[in-house]
């Protein structure tokens, strides 16, 4: 019977570990209107779970689908940060674009110089701005967030994926957007003769401004660089955590944004309670109270120098100490074992004698220990010494009754309880 209780006990830990280990990594949707969701990482249900981890274990979150060039994710300390778009260079392209037509002059000389290198560069400045603000549309229109089954699909066709993917297909040629050596052939271009010192550093400093900002746009949407699936971990301590993700938008002036975290305060989700699993050492010392029961045994006493008996029942309270083996956890946090071991019981009294027993132990956390014992007690025998017997007088030779007593052993019961024990191994 035992054997088959340890059984049940160990088989119902096991599972509650493979339950607890597919809960090791969670998924997140962000969404937009307060759909944003937990998921399990293994079969993709919705969850809010309280997740049972051992010590030292790591939980793992992943953002199926981020968006880290409009928002920052963080989770406790760590996060993402993906730096904020700057000023805009609008108003620096009409402060060179009066520069520009001063040079270029009216429509029938604009005519007439259409083709000079001063004009190429007036209009391939204008083809770049138009490129900026196409990849910006493309970051502005991933803020629709997908459905739960396209991001868990990776689908690239929409979102933030979908922008990453746009903006990369994006032209590479000379004086294009996605051109590695852009800097360099716009300064190149812009070092035209017949201008000005001036409007030559003037005109450095737009080709440097514009290609800063084309630089952020594909850093922020780089498919080579940029992740699209945002991912940290938590090493699980010996303290009950509530983990959290705090999303937020990047840029706080933008009022245009949709999903979740698109206000003044991040938008916050509590993702997972983390509760370590309780540990327990294998082999503990625990002092005990116990409480023993013995019926029916026979009491000697004098009666005018008589020898009487009577039969009693008698209930006693004694200290001792067991070696408990905990052979068995359970419970949601691991938080109750059961344990067996030898059980050592103190007299409290000079009739009873110490005794050895088994003792059968059950713990809750390290606040309650109670338990049973089966051992044998030294009980006094109903025949005394010197074949003297009950109505005898007490024999000249003899002046204390108690060295006329015999004693044998009974077995016997015994309720333990203890607050407190010793680990003499690791917690575990």
């Amino acid at each position: 019977m035992l054997m088959k209780l340890k059984i049940i006990f160990i088989t119902a830990t096991c599972l509650m570990s493979l339950v607890a280990m597919s809960q090791n990594h969670l998924l997140v949707y962000h969404g937009s209107g307060g759909t944003t969701q937990v998921f399990d990482a293994q079969n993709h249900s919705v969850v809010n779970p309280s997740v049972r981890l051992e010590e030292g274990q790591t939980f793992t979150i992943t953002v199926l689908n981020p968006n880290p060039a409009l928002y920052s994710y963080k989770l406790k300390t760590a996060d993402i940060e993906v730096k904020a778009e700057e000023k805009e260079i609008t108003d620096l392209l009409s402060t060179f674009s009066t520069i520009l037509g001063s040079r270029v002059g009216n429509s029938a000389v604009a005519a007439f110089l259409a083709l000079t290198p001063l004009q190429k560069y007036h209009v391939i400045i204008k083809e770049l701005s138009d490129a900026v603000d196409l990849a910006k549309k493309h970051i502005k229109d991933s803020d629709v967030a997908e459905s739960i089954i396209q991001a868990q699909a990776y689908d690239s066709n929409v979102g933030f994926r979908k922008a990453v993917r746009d903006i990369g297909t994006m032209p590479n040629g000379q004086y294009k957007f996605n051109n590695p050596n852009l800097l360099n052939d716009l300064n190149a271009l812009s070092d035209l003769s017949g201008v000005g010192t001036l409007e030559k550093e003037a005109f450095r400093l737009l080709n440097n401004s514009l290609v800063e900002k084309i630089n952020e746009i594909k850093k922020q949407a780089n498919p080579a660089t940029t992740l699209t699936v945002w991912t940290e971990t938590f090493k699980v301590t010996e303290k009950t955590t509530q983990i959290s993700i705090e999303i937020e938008k990047i840029d706080k002036n933008n009022t245009s944004l949709v999903r979740d975290g698109n206000g003044a305060a991040p938008y916050i989700l509590n993702v997972a309670l983390i509760e370590p699993y309780f540990k327990r050492a294998t082999l503990e010392l625990v002092p005990v109270a116990s409480i023993t029961h013995s019926n029916y045994y026979n009491e000697f006493y004098l009666e005018n120098n008589v020898v009487r008996s009577r039969e009693r029942s008698k209930t006693m309270f004694n200290t001792g100490i067991i070696l408990n083996v905990n052979i068995a956890r359970f419970g949601v946090a691991k938080e109750m074992a059961v344990g067996i071991g030898p059980g050592y019981k103190f007299s409290a009294e000079e009739n009873d004698f110490e005794n050895l027993y088994l003792s059968a132990l059950f713990s809750y956390k390290n606040f309650l220990r109670v338990g049973v014992g089966f051992g044998f007690s030294k009980v006094p025998r109903d025949d005394l010494k010197g074949g003297v017997k009950t109505g005898d007088l007490l024999p000249a030779n003899i002046s204390n009754l108690d060295d006329l007593i015999q004693y044998e052993e009974k077995p016997g019961f015994f309720f333990t309880i203890s607050f407190a024990g010793l680990n003499l191994t690791k917690k575990k």
